[in-house]
């Protein structure tokens, strides 16, 4: 298995790097993250697992998830949920961040919004939700317990 990529064997260490500098300016580390939409594990072990004190995975392809299993040794990574989104209940209160990269253009609809109001529930207080998806514009969410608001942002210099 090599993963979701077309064949390639690794993320880009620039795709890494400016997640991590997003993270840091998040302030977040040291907490749970959750990686949605896994794959073989490429983020849960590059990005995450350096950031966060327990990582857990999502992923709904059963060989990926083995791959992902023999890939990230690392006892901070708790769980390998083997589950699709659309089906994907996180814990209440559980993560710092939730972090959903590359697959959301897989959902229909309605699991997608009723994918990101499970993850609300999911949130530890001050919590957030990371999407990084390949698009021309740039939408970024801002969540509570209650509601997301949607902010859609222009491409150059992310001016709101």
């Amino acid at each position: 298995v090599d993963g979701v990529l077309g064949g390639f064997g690794h993320v880009s260490p620039i795709d890494i790097s400016q997640s991590a500098e997003f993270l840091s300016k998040l302030g977040h580390g040291k907490g749970h993250a959750l990686d949605c939409g896994a794959g073989i594990g490429r983020i849960s072990k590059e990005l995450l697992l350096p950031r966060f004190g327990v990582v857990d995975l999502v992923e709904q392809n059963p060989l990926y998830v083995a791959k992902a299993k023999e890939l990230i040794t690392d006892k901070r990574m708790q769980n390998f949920f083997t589950c699709g989104l659309q089906d994907f209940t996180p814990a209440a209160g559980r993560y710092d961040v939730i972090w959903v990269q590359w697959v959301l253009g897989h959902l229909p609809d309605d699991d997608f919004v009723a994918f990101f109001r499970r993850c609300i529930i999911g949130l530890k207080p001050g919590g957030y939700i990371c999407v990084k998806e390949n698009a021309l514009t740039y939408v970024l969410l801002h969540c509570t317990a209650l509601h997301c608001t949607a902010l859609h942002c222009m491409r150059s210099g992310f001016a709101c």
